[in-house]
């Protein structure tokens, strides 16, 4: 991924990444029978901004606004 940016690639898609985390932790919680919302959603954000802060980093967009 890194020397696909250097070559000039500026657009890499996460969407099912994201996705994947997102339902992955949706999945746990209400399988461990949680039912509330607010319980339940922050844990799966959680997820997604773990996938998305590794693909920042990777890509190396952090110090980029």
């Amino acid at each position: 991924v890194k020397q696909a940016i250097q070559l000039g690639i500026c657009k890499i898609n996460i969407n099912t990444e994201t996705r994947v985390a997102f339902s992955g932790a949706l999945k746990q919680a209400l399988g461990q029978g949680e039912i509330v919302p607010y319980k339940y959603l922050p844990k799966a954000q959680e997820s997604v901004i773990k996938v998305v802060s590794e693909k920042i980093g990777i890509f190396g967009s952090a110090s980029k606004v």
